[in-house]
């Protein structure tokens, strides 16, 4: 038999159920995309083939649920179907309009609207939203408040993104200490012990870095040989078949324009990582 809940957690999930059918409730408004301000992460990365998948649908005309941005316009909840309705070229989408509230609070409503959306976050989703709920202020306390999760779960995760945020601080003192600074300038930069960085810096080989950036460069080079390579390939048969009768010129263009949009995925996908990135070592 379970365990009965605290009247006090009861009364939490219950509002959180009664905001939620508040929220479906709304009439969706039209939003320009490009005003759209995204600078709210909690999941790892965007998947570029359920983009595509969804992009199809916005082309075919399906009506898609609407996203959830605040007064301000940041992106509380959608990110795959602004992305997806951005490539299949339309200027504004379907939007439930929420008030503003602080950083910690709009992090923590992003997720929990993934947790209760069709595509569930990953483990790796959920320690980078506690890490940014962190980082955004929030204490422990609140968090727990926030994310019904077990507490036995939420002591591990939240112990993983201690861990998390102390590695970041130790690469942010190798940089700092990389320009020359002290290793108390750097210690007092980063909010560290002087011991803790002569341990976990000082005393560990460089070799490790400068083999970790070479490997990055080498698996760089041959991405991008192999992508090229296998666009000329696809060109050449596409050309072929054109020539032989087997496709038509709207076909060939089809293709092409396929290729470009997968381009145009790459370079909206490193945008995406250096906001991701910046976001973690906020």
């Amino acid at each position: 038999m379970s365990k009965p809940q605290p009247q006090k957690e009861v009364t939490k999930h219950l509002t959180r159920s009664v905001v939620s059918v508040a929220l479906h409730k709304q009439k969706p408004v039209k939003v320009p995309i490009a005003d759209i301000i995204i600078d709210v992460y909690v999941r790892e990365k965007t998947d570029p083939e359920y983009v595509f998948h969804l992009a199809t649908l916005y082309e075919a005309g399906v009506e898609m649920n609407p996203i959830e941005v605040t007064e301000s316009l940041r992106l509380i909840e959608g990110r795959h179907r602004v992305e997806a309705a951005n490539l299949a070229g339309l200027i504004e989408i379907d939007a439930i309009i929420t008030p503003d509230r602080p950083r910690k609070q709009m992090i923590a409503d992003a997720m929990m609207a993934n947790i209760g959306g069709k595509r569930a976050p990953t483990k790796a989703d959920i320690l980078i939203s506690l890490e940014a709920m962190v980082k955004a202020g929030a204490s422990e306390k609140w968090i727990r408040e926030q994310v019904p999760f077990p507490r036995a779960v939420m002591d591990n995760y939240l112990g993983q993104v201690r861990g998390a945020i102390q590695r970041q601080k130790l690469a942010q003192a190798r940089e700092i200490l990389s320009q020359g600074f002290t290793v108390e300038q750097a210690a007092s930069q980063v909010g560290l012990t002087v011991e803790s960085i002569q341990t976990r810096i000082l005393k560990q080989p460089a070799e490790k870095t400068n083999n970790y950036n070479l490997t990055a460069h080498r698996t760089l080079t041959d991405r991008n040989r192999t992508v090229g390579q296998a666009n000329r390939n696809l060109f050449d048969v596409t050309l072929r078949e054109y020539l032989e009768g087997e496709l038509t010129k709207d076909e060939v263009l089809k293709i092409a324009d396929a290729v470009e949009n997968h381009g145009k995925l790459s370079v909206r996908a490193a945008e995406d990582f250096r906001q991701r990135f910046f976001q973690r070592i906020a």
